[in-house]
């Protein structure tokens, strides 16, 4: 079958995925050796297109005690009057995410001890599953499109601890919830594919399944990016131009560390390992921005295969070597102070990194910068000027690693230009700026505004 719209191939069955209202989604369905099904562009696509719309199959807690309406912290002193669960307001409790478990739960006299409202609970991680498992069950769309989802359960299972706890949460959900048709199978892939799909929510301890968004392939050089943070719905804008047949993606955690680390990251938490543009270009596409550079003006890389098959950084120059293990837990520890440093401090460390080799693209570098954004309090010009020289260092880096329409370039170009106008406004006061010059900069400044508020929307065409 086809699309009468955009002729695209496409079973009836999803017609109404592909074509929203009056928007026909610009991509398909592949198959990849090794990586399972992908998303992959249909027709050429141009920077801020619109290019994927979901909506979530299920929302739930992470694993923290929270309102089971909305998801937002709770203290304790609202519960559902119905079955005693905590909220955060009475109108939570008729949420319809919260009707079909509040009365199981009532008629189950089923309701956890909660002592501590910031840390994890069984009850919330098995809510999560529980869910999934009646929205499944509920839904034959909704459980076709979780049981082709990955799981990694082949990964998973060699956890002790974790095949102990869905022993338990089986238990719970036949004996306790009189669920006797869930099985342990049921639970082993509920829990994968929530650990290894689910997008978690800004603000919230909750997350949310999406069956399109959970096809996106993480990388570090991501071609999409959410115009807002998903909720129940996530909508997704091309940053750059892509071209018919090149795989769409999303970035999992963010660009802005070490690829390192970032792949430390991804292997704990999603069990892959990063394959994308950057993390192939041991450069990070000229700009080093993992790597150290050493006294010689070249920069140490990674390479694998010591004699006791350890990982070394070794200089592209004169072949100094530094041991890669350890220059990873320096960098972790030097991100942690610098984490914890106050406005006036943070930018006295910058000299002396700079002197041990962390450049002006490093990512160090570029994390003491943002915290110094971060913590700020201009009182003169000075801070004026470190603002916009901060701002502008982070600009330049970022449109190296992840250029485009991105809502980070959005933010800091408008602390930047924020910054300049008030440095421009000051010149004409002390009378360095004729009027001419003086129009003419702030034109081009509201110019900059315009384009860092569209970059910061939730625009797409």
């Amino acid at each position: 079958d086809q699309c009468p719209h955009c002729q695209i191939s496409c079973c009836q069955n999803h017609l109404d995925t592909h074509r929203l209202g009056e928007f026909c989604q610009p991509w398909r369905v592949e198959e990849m050796e090794g990586v399972g099904r992908i998303l992959v562009a249909s027709r050429d696509i141009s920077a801020w297109e619109k290019v994927v719309y979901d909506e979530a199959v299920v929302v739930a807690p992470a694993d923290s005690p929270v309102c089971l309406g909305c998801l937002s912290k709770v203290d304790g002193s609202i519960t559902c009057s119905k079955c005693q669960w905590l909220m955060c307001s009475k109108d939570c409790e008729n949420s319809p995410h919260h009707l079909e478990e509040c009365s199981l739960h009532r008629e189950r006299k089923m309701v956890p001890n909660v002592s501590s409202y910031g840390g994890r609970h069984w009850a919330y991680s098995a809510l999560a599953v529980q869910r999934l498992l009646l929205s499944s069950r509920a839904s034959p769309r909704t459980e076709q499109a979780v049981s082709v989802l990955m799981d990694h359960w082949e990964t998973r299972r060699r956890n002790e601890q974790v095949c102990k706890a869905l022993q338990d949460m089986v238990a719970f959900f036949n004996k306790c919830l009189g669920l006797e048709w869930v099985t342990l199978g049921d639970v082993q892939k509920a829990f994968g594919v929530l650990k290894t799909n689910a997008v978690g929510f800004a603000g919230r301890e909750g997350r949310a399944l999406f069956p399109l968004v959970s096809i996106l392939s993480h990388s570090c050089y991501a071609n999409l990016e959410p115009i807002e943070e998903p909720n129940e719905t996530a909508t997704f804008r091309a940053k750059r131009k892509i071209r018919k047949g090149d795989e769409l993606s999303m970035r999992y955690t963010t660009c802005l560390k070490s690829k390192h680390i970032i792949q430390e990251l991804l292997k704990k938490e999603w069990l892959f390992d990063c394959s994308c543009l950057r993390c192939s270009d041991q450069t990070e596409f000229n700009s080093y921005f993992s790597s150290k550079q050493c006294s010689c003006g070249q920069y140490f890389l990674k390479q694998e295969g010591g004699a006791d098959g350890s990982s070394m950084l070794v200089c592209g120059g004169c072949r100094a070597e530094l041991d890669f293990p350890s220059q990873i837990n320096r960098e972790k520890q030097l991100l942690a102070d610098i984490s914890n440093l106050a406005e006036d401090k943070v930018l006295e460390i910058e000299d002396s990194l700079k002197k041990e080799g962390y450049h002006q693209n490093h990512h160090i570098i570029m994390a003491m910068y943002m915290r110094y954004l971060e913590t700020v309090d201009i009182k003169d010009e000075s801070d004026l000027i470190k603002v916009s020289r901060c701002s502008k260092r982070i600009l330049d880096v970022l449109n190296l690693i992840d250029p485009g329409c991105t809502k980070l370039i959005g933010k800091y170009l408008s602390l930047m230009l924020e910054a300049d106008t008030r440095l421009v406004q000051e010149k004409k006061k002390r009378g360095e700026l004729e009027d001419d010059q003086y129009r003419l900069g702030i034109k081009q400044i509201v110019q900059g505004k315009l384009m860092a508020a569209k970059l910061q929307s939730k625009f797409c065409k």
